[in-house]
């Protein structure tokens, strides 16, 4: 019965910390890559599916190497950083995790499933990432990325919002910290000050009292 309530209540935990959109955002990854390359890949280029002509569509492209193809060709390279970030997000998310705010938590949850979805292609297919999600403005065609490197962007995105959070809540905390502070020594002051009024009225009195 203890056993059958304590996995009951890990399993509401595991609900409500959202920490399931890691497996499944790197399930949906994996999932879409193969998926829109069995769709579209012919073996020496790629059918394209348009969503919005001119704008948006479907068309699969392999990236051998990062971003915008920096370091193109270096697996084993893109590998070991790839590999170093996710253990290091993955450590740093179960270390922290009651100290990070919100924001934070869901941006490690967005970017630990994208750097290891990413880094599943580069160590074992040899075309590399397979990336699918192409779009168009104007005459620039911006670079042909996965559900992977979205992850990765939303997450940075909100990392650096977590950190202006922790920021703001700091700030406040100090200056909650100033006033308490304030309020402390103004109240020491007029305790100090009402004795020191006491003590002239109680020296008054006797005073008085000797010389009559």
């Amino acid at each position: 019965m203890n056993k059958l309530t304590g996995l009951k209540n890990k399993l509401k935990w595991f609900g409500k910390s959202f920490i399931w959109l890691i497996p499944l955002f790197f399930v949906i990854d994996i999932v879409s890559k193969k998926c829109f390359e069995a769709a579209l890949w012919q073996g020496y280029y790629s059918d394209s599916i348009v969503v919005i002509p001119g704008f948006f569509s479907f068309e699969v492209l392999y990236n051998t190497g990062a971003a915008w193809g920096a370091f193109s060709g270096q697996y084993w390279l893109l590998v070991a950083i790839s590999s170093i970030a996710g253990i290091v997000m993955i450590w740093y998310l179960g270390k922290n995790y009651r100290k990070l705010n919100w924001v934070t938590k869901i941006a490690l949850y967005f970017m630990i499933p994208g750097c290891l979805g990413n880094l599943i292609d580069r160590a074992f297919y040899e075309n590399g990432v397979i990336d699918f999600l192409r779009f168009q403005f104007g005459s620039y065609v911006f670079p042909t990325f996965n559900f992977a490197d979205s992850c990765l962007v939303i997450g940075a995105i909100l990392l650096v919002l977590g950190v202006l959070v922790d920021d703001a809540k700091e700030k406040k905390e100090n200056i909650k910290l100033q006033q308490d502070a304030y309020e402390i020594a103004k109240a020491e002051s007029e305790k100090r000050t009402d004795e020191k009024i006491e003590g002239k009225v109680e020296s008054s009195t006797a005073k008085e009292d000797k010389e009559k």
